[in-house]
């Protein structure tokens, strides 16, 4: 995506002038370039007919969009006889825009940890290197924004390991950024006030809409009272006396946390592969074969240089920027 007055994303090739094409040229090439997206560089391309079976339309249609796509620098086609016509290159960017979908969207946690900050950096850069817009949206709980997804409301969500390996396998594809890409290990720990010990029959606070903190409340209070709290107030709730303990992770605010009255202590029943799976970040896309986004996030996101940029924010060695 190119650049306009300060920094700000503008529009660019055909997805800049889809407005002066003939609307069944715009409708095919959006649908034509949605279909290539989901197909990698050196790999054969469905026929004319088949494309235009898929979209709907005639084959001097799909043939006019391969040629507006091909002019407009989206992609490279080589025609090999008998073999069919090979996709050479593509530019992403270009190609996402023909689509007319708009930016890409993706539904994070809310970035109040480092680490989440860390996260969205690294999506960010990497779309940025890819030209390819990108919006992002935060809401609290992986099950919330599993809602986005499946509903059509998003490309893809973030969420960890740990809720991902609940998910239908044939409804959803991951792809797993590796580990201390969202909690870093071992992270995971239980506050109470100052001054006081967990009570294993108090009252605990849980967010049931966080798979993961209903999972680990109740792994580390099973004889607890558990009374619902959205997870940012766990710690106000705790300091009011209206819960006794929760769990909780450790980020760069705690020594704040502590001095406003809070005590943070170790968890009783650790659990070595669960605290694995909470430090590993996993993009959620729908896993429909010519998902386009699903195509996208496999080319644009390298999860080594994903896990490298995050780092580098918890390391406070980059600003976060998304």
């Amino acid at each position: 995506m190119a650049s306009g007055m300060d920094g700000v994303p503008t529009r660019r090739g055909l997805a800049a002038g889809i407005g002066t094409i003939p609307r069944r040229q715009a409708l095919a090439a959006a649908l034509v370039a949605r279909r290539l997206l989901s197909i990698p560089e050196g790999e054969r391309i469905p026929t004319i007919a088949e494309l235009a079976a898929e979209a709907g339309t005639g084959t001097g249609t799909v043939q006019a969009a391969l040629k507006l796509l091909t002019e407009d620098g989206a992609l490279e086609l080589s025609r090999r006889g008998h073999l069919g016509t090979v996709l050479v290159r593509r530019d992403l960017g270009r190609l996402w825009g023909a689509t007319s979908a708009g930016p890409v969207i993706g539904i994070l946690p809310l970035p109040g940890s480092i680490e989440f900050s860390g996260l969205a950096t690294a999506i960010s850069a990497a779309f940025r290197q890819a030209e390819v817009p990108l919006s992002l949206a935060f809401r609290l709980g992986s099950r919330s924004r599993l809602e986005f997804l499946t509903s059509g409301a998003a490309d893809f969500i973030a969420c960890s390991l740990a809720f991902a390996q609940t998910l239908d396998p044939e409804r959803f594809a991951l792809l797993d950024l590796g580990p201390a890409t969202y909690y870093t290990r071992n992270s995971v720990c239980v506050v109470t006030r100052a001054g006081e010990e967990p009570d294993p029959h108090g009252r605990v606070a849980v967010d049931r809409l966080s798979h993961d903190h209903e999972a680990r409340t109740k792994a580390e209070f099973p004889d607890a009272e558990l009374i619902q709290c959205a997870y940012p107030q766990i710690p106000s709730a705790v300091l009011r006396g209206e819960v006794d303990a929760a769990v909780w992770h450790r980020t760069s605010a705690s020594p704040i946390e502590i001095a406003s009255g809070l005590a943070i202590h170790e968890t009783s029943r650790p659990d070595p592969e669960q605290s694995e799976e909470l430090s590993h970040a996993v993009l959620v896309t729908l896993a429909d074969s010519d998902s386009p986004a699903k195509a996208l996030l496999d080319e644009v996101i390298d999860p080594a240089e994903a896990a490298r940029i995050a780092a580098d924010v918890v390391a406070q060695k980059r600003v976060p920027e998304f």
